[in-house]
Order: structure tokens, then C-alpha cells, then sequence
């Protein structure tokens, strides 16, 4: 397994991350995506937003993290 941390950022600003992501991960498994820095309302607005923000990365699915109350 490998993790891959992103200080953040949107857009023009994650172009260089995402390219150095697309060429380290294995394109046959999923990412998982758990947005640590949001309150947990939050969560479905992160994953629609990591999921537009890695369109270019090639993987077959962004799972997400949830946590039940």
C-alpha cells in the first residue's frame, strides 16, 4: 500500500501533484479519499469535489471514508 499526502489546493495549483499521483499509483485499484480537515456535514460537498479535482487521474473508483455518528 502506498500513501500519498496533498497539502491541499485546487485546480491550477494541483496539476504537478496529480501528474506525480497518476504516475505512482497502480491504475487497477481504487483511491480512497478521507477529507480529515472538513466536519463531517461536509463530507459528500469533499467527495464531489476530490472527485472533480482528480478527473484526470486515471483510477476506476474514489472510495470515500465515513465515519457513523
Amino acid at each position: 500500500m502506498r500513501i500519498f499526502l496533498c497539502g491541499g489546493g485546487c485546480g491550477q495549483q494541483t496539476v504537478d501533484a496529480n501528474k506525480k499521483l497518476n504516475k505512482v499509483i497502480d491504475h487497477n485499484k481504487p483511491i480512497l479519499y478521507i477529507p480529515l480537515a472538513m466536519p463531517s456535514e461536509r463530507y459528500p460537498s469533499c467527495y464531489e469535489w476530490i472527485k472533480d479535482e482528480l478527473k484526470g487521474v486515471d483510477v476506476p473508483n474514489i472510495g470515500q471514508y465515513r465515519t457513523e455518528k
